[in-house]
């Protein structure tokens, strides 16, 4: 009997040695995915002080790391409160490697002051999303 006691306990505890929880490698939901998708806001850029009267180039590149799927993208446009004004794409692209979207007549501010541009990538679960702004001025 000691011997099966002994020999229950060395099995129990190589089993919990083996259904060790590594953290490490765990992604939490909202976390980056190792080859999340790079977003580059082109135009305009951040900081950019633009004419109130010309219309706002918008250029924004999207790329993912070993031709992985880009699924959906947004693109928007901002007031200083952080409220939408117009949303320029809102679409699921379902890309291999990159998505671009280029629009020389992209936005025609209402008003002067400043304005924010933001782009967000989704991946196909909808459980992660990288997204990047940048500001501009129409003057």
């Amino acid at each position: 009997m000691k011997k099966l006691l002994c020999y229950s306990f060395m099995l129990l505890l190589s089993l919990s040695a083996c259904n060790k929880d590594d953290d490490s490698t765990t992604l939490e939901p909202g976390d980056p995915l190792p080859t999340s998708v790079k977003i580059a806001i082109n135009s305009p850029a951040d900081g950019a002080d633009l004419d109130l009267m010309i219309p706002v180039s918008i250029q924004v590149a999207y790329t993912r790391e070993n031709n992985g799927l880009i699924s959906k993208v947004k693109i928007e446009i901002l007031d200083v409160t952080g409220a939408v004004l117009e949303t320029l794409v809102d679409d699921q692209v379902d890309r291999l490697g990159s998505y671009s979207f280029n629009s020389i007549n992209g936005f025609m501010g209402p008003q002067e002051g400043l304005y924010r541009i933001r782009a967000i990538a989704t991946d196909a679960d909808g459980g992660n999303q990288v997204t990047t702004t940048n500001e501009f001025t129409l003057q």
